[in-house]
C-alpha cells in the first residue's frame, strides 16, 4: 500500500513538471536578460489611446535586446480612478501599472500586500540607482515610506528638467528695450519695469492696451509674488501653502505674517493695473488671444510661442524671466528635478528579478541610442524592412531619417507613442543629434532662453510627504472646507472686496473654528516623518 501511494506521488509529481512551464534562466549580467521570452502585463494610464503598443517599433526592439516582451493594456485617464479601483477590487492585477496614485492608496494598496516593496529589486539595477544618486535626498525620499520600503520607481526621467522647468516665467525683452528697462532682480524694480509696461505703450501701437502680468488661470501670476518673499511655489507655479522653518520644519503659510505681505503685494498689483483684473474669470483662451495680440508683459506660460504664436518676430521678443531677489537671500526657482513615482510592481508580477533588470536597462546609453537615434558616426542598430526605423542617408553617418510603418500616425507614436515619458524614455535624455535635427526653431528657443536659469533651480517645499490613513480620516474633515475658505478669501483680499488690516484677525479666528490648529499639526508630525525618510536614504 505504502509503495503504491509513493508511486501515485512520482507520478503527479512528473505530471505537474509538464503542466507548469519550467522558468527562463536569467542572465543577472549581460542581454539577453533570457534566452526564452519572457511577457511582462502592464497597464499604464493616458489620455490617448488611439495607438496600439505591444507590436510597436520601441517595444519590438526591447525584446529583441532583452528577451521580454510587454503586453500593453492602456487605459483613458479620464477612467483612470475607475479603472485601477475596480483591478485592486477584484485582485486583477497585471505584472506592472504606470500611473498616479494618491498617497494614501499607496499605503493602502500596500498594506494590503497588492503593491509590494522594491527594494530587493535594487542591486539589480546599478544603472537606475545611479541615476537616482544625482538627486537631492529630501526629492528621493518620496519614493519610500516611512519604513524604509521603496513602493515606485521613477517611470519617467526628464532629458533636461533644470533646463527647462515646470512653472515657465517670460518678459517680453523687447519691451525692456523700447522703454530702455533692465530685467527686474528684486520687488522693487519689478514694480516699477511692471508701470513702465503700463503706462510707456512698449508695444508701439499707440494705444494703452498693455496687461503687464496676465495668465490663463487665477493662481498663474502668484509665481511673481512668491518669488520675491522667498515663498515657494509648486512645480506647477501655484503658491505653496508651507514655508520651511528656520529648522527645516513645516510651517503654515496661511496663518504667517508672510502670507499677509504676500496678499498686500497681489492686492498692489491687482489695485495698480499691474496685474490683469481678469486673471479671476477669464478662460485660458481668453487670455491667449491676449497673448497672440501682444498685449501681455510677462506671465507664466508653457513657451512663448504657445502664448504668441509661431511666428519668429513675436516669440522670440520673449525671454527666461527671474527669478528675482527676496530680500537679503539668494533668488531661487522652485522646481523638482525628479519626478514623483508612477511605476509599480505588483504582487502578481513572477518575474521581479527580470522586471528589474529590465527597468534598469532603460537606464543605459545603449537603450539611449537605439530608442532616440545615433550619435555622431555611430553604427546603426538592426535592420529595416519597412518595418520601421532610423537609418543614415549619407555615407559620413551624420545625418538619418526615420523610417515610419503605415498604420502609426507619426513618428512619436510609432518609436515611443505616449506610453515612452513613463517607461521607455529611460534617464539617458535625448541625444544630441536628436535634438539637432528634430527639434523645431521653436523649442530651440524655448531651451535657450532658459539656459541660464538653471543654477537657481531648488527642489519646491515641501515635498510630497505621505500620510497615514489615521492622519487621512482626521483630515478629511478638515481639509475641504479649510481650503475652499482660504481660496474664497484670497480672492476677497486681492481685489479689494475684503480689507486686508481691518479683516485680518477675523479672517484668522475663523481658521481656528474651521480646525486650523489641527490640521497643521497633522501635517506638521507626517513632514516630520518625511524627513527623517530622508535622512536615511
Amino acid at each position: 500500500m505504502k509503495k503504491m501511494f509513493l508511486t501515485a506521488l512520482l507520478i503527479c509529481a512528473l505530471v505537474l513538471c509538464t503542466l507548469v512551464p519550467a522558468q527562463a534562466e536569467i542572465h543577472l549580467e549581460g542581454y539577453p536578460i533570457v534566452d526564452e521570452t519572457v511577457t511582462l502585463k502592464v497597464v499604464v494610464a493616458e489620455a490617448n489611446t488611439s495607438n496600439t503598443h505591444t507590436d510597436m517599433w520601441a517595444l519590438v526592439r526591447l525584446q529583441e535586446e532583452t528577451g521580454v516582451r510587454l503586453e500593453i493594456e492602456r487605459v483613458d485617464s479620464s477612467v483612470w480612478n475607475e479603472r485601477k479601483s475596480l483591478m485592486f477590487a477584484a485582485n486583477e492585477l497585471p505584472d506592472i501599472i504606470i500611473g498616479s496614485f494618491s498617497s494614501d492608496e499607496r499605503s493602502t494598496y500596500f498594506a494590503s500586500g497588492q503593491i509590494t516593496s522594491l527594494n530587493d529589486m535594487l542591486p539589480l539595477m546599478p544603472n537606475y540607482t545611479a541615476f537616482l544618486s544625482q538627486f537631492e535626498a529630501i526629492e528621493r525620499a518620496s519614493l519610500y515610506d516611512a519604513d524604509g520600503n521603496m513602493l515606485g520607481f521613477i517611470g519617467q526621467a526628464s532629458e533636461g528638467k533644470k533646463a527647462l522647468p515646470g512653472c515657465r516665467l517670460i518678459i517680453n525683452q523687447a519691451w525692456l528695450d523700447a522703454l530702455d528697462l533692465s530685467m527686474p532682480t528684486t520687488w522693487e524694480e519689478l514694480v516699477d519695469v511692471l508701470t513702465a509696461f503700463r503706462d510707456g505703450d512698449p508695444n508701439g501701437n499707440g494705444e494703452k492696451d498693455e496687461i503687464p502680468i496676465s495668465g490663463g488661470s487665477s493662481n498663474a501670476a502668484q509665481v511673481f509674488v512668491t518669488e520675491s518673499l522667498g515663498i515657494s511655489n509648486n512645480a506647477d507655479g501655484s503658491r505653496s501653502n508651507w514655508y520651511e522653518g528656520e529648522d527645516g520644519s513645516l510651517q503654515y503659510l496661511i496663518t504667517s505674517d508672510l502670507y499677509k505681505t504676500y496678499l498686500e503685494r497681489m492686492r498692489y498689483l491687482y489695485s495698480e493695473g499691474l496685474l490683469d483684473n481678469e486673471i479671476y474669470t477669464q478662460s485660458n483662451t481668453q487670455f491667449l488671444a491676449k497673448g497672440a495680440n501682444m498685449q501681455i508683459g510677462a506671465c507664466t506660460a508653457p513657451a512663448p510661442f504657445v502664448l504668441v504664436g509661431t511666428d519668429p518676430e513675436k516669440y522670440e521678443q520673449y525671454v527666461a524671466f527671474g527669478p528675482i531677489h527676496p530680500e537679503g537671500a539668494e533668488p531661487k526657482q522652485y522646481f523638482n528635478e525628479m519626478y514623483g513615482a508612477n511605476l509599480y510592481i505588483t504582487k502578481a508580477n513572477a518575474h521581479r528579478e527580470v522586471t528589474a533588470r529590465l527597468l534598469d536597462y532603460l537606464y543605459t546609453e545603449e537603450w539611449a541610442s537605439i530608442v532616440r537615434g545615433p550619435q555622431l558616426g555611430e553604427e546603426p542598430k538592426g535592420t529595416w524592412d519597412g518595418q520601421g526605423g532610423w537609418y543614415y542617408v549619407d555615407d559620413t553617418n551624420t545625418k538619418y531619417a526615420v523610417e515610419v510603418p503605415e498604420e502609426f500616425s507619426g513618428v512619436y507614436y510609432w518609436r515611443i507613442g505616449s506610453v515612452a515619458p513613463m517607461i521607455l524614455r529611460g534617464g539617458m535624455g535625448y541625444t544630441q543629434i536628436w535634438m539637432d535635427e528634430v527639434m523645431s526653431d521653436t523649442d530651440t528657443h524655448l531651451r535657450a532662453i532658459f539656459a541660464d536659469t538653471w543654477q537657481y533651480t531648488t527642489p519646491c517645499f515641501p515635498q510630497a510627504y505621505s500620510l497615514s490613513q489615521d492622519e487621512s480620516d482626521e483630515l478629511a474633515l478638515i481639509t475641504g472646507e479649510l481650503e475652499t475658505y482660504v481660496d474664497q478669501m484670497e480672492v476677497k483680499f486681492v481685489i479689494g472686496e475684503m480689507d486686508i488690516e481691518a479683516d485680518w484677525d477675523a479672517f484668522q479666528e475663523h481658521l481656528k473654528t474651521i480646525g486650523v490648529e489641527e490640521y497643521v499639526r497633522i501635517h506638521q508630525g507626517a513632514y516630520a516623518r518625511y524627513l527623517e525618510i530622508a535622512s536615511k536614504i
